[in-house]
């Protein structure tokens, strides 16, 4: 926010704390219950650049505005889970990356939060990539985070792309890794293997 620029460190997560704790209290005061609240979105890389940026093994300042957060969900809502949410929860290596630095920064959080978009465009094969590789390494990743983090797992955002109306694929098999590569995946299709990777997720354990 502009209003933001030009704050030192303390100042950067002093105007954090007192917006999230704005937000919170107009939900309280609403009559609006919170079990949960997500600080930052995607923080793979940070925060609030340049200074919160997380690059290597530096993460400290990000780490300051991020517990200031945290701090602030459990003043208003002391029961709520705190989230630390990063995105590509089939990269293993980044997982391990992140959250042993967040580990040794001290990162006040309750619950790992990640995102999930398994087929993107490939422009050079022209068409949208298998899904299941990218599915089946994350799944493989909720069992490794939880052994490693000892700390409870939510999938925050799934996706994949959905532009072509559900009637066109009463023609196509609906078997989840059925679909002809490049079929674009219709919100029919998004569910059931939504579903299906719900199953394989459960069946992982965390």
């Amino acid at each position: 926010p502009a209003a933001w620029k030009g704050l030192d460190v303390s100042g950067m997560a002093a105007a954090l704390a007192s917006h999230t704790e704005e937000v919170l209290n107009l939900l309280k005061e609403s009559g609006i219950d919170v079990a949960w609240v997500q600080v930052g979105n995607e923080v793979t890389n940070g925060m609030l650049w340049e200074s919160g940026r997380v690059k290597d093994q530096e993460a400290t300042d990000f780490v300051h505005y991020f517990n200031a957060g945290s701090a602030a969900v459990k003043s208003v809502y002391p029961d709520a889970k705190v989230i630390l949410h990063i995105d590509g929860g089939e990269r293993t290596q980044t997982i391990q990356w992140f959250f042993d630095l967040m580990q040794k920064a001290g990162t006040s959080y309750d619950i790992i939060g990640f995102s999930l978009y398994p087929s993107y465009w490939d422009s050079s094969i022209s068409a949208y990539p298998d899904w299941r590789p990218k599915t089946e390494q994350f799944v493989h990743n909720l069992s490794m985070t939880h052994t490693m983090y000892s700390k409870p797992i939510m999938l925050c955002e799934f996706g994949m792309p959905a532009p072509v109306h559900n009637r066109q694929y009463r023609r196509l098999p609906l078997v989840p890794g059925d679909l002809p590569l490049g079929a674009r995946v219709g919100a029919l299709p998004q569910r059931l293997r939504l579903r299906s990777l719900c199953g394989r997720a459960s069946d992982s354990g965390p």
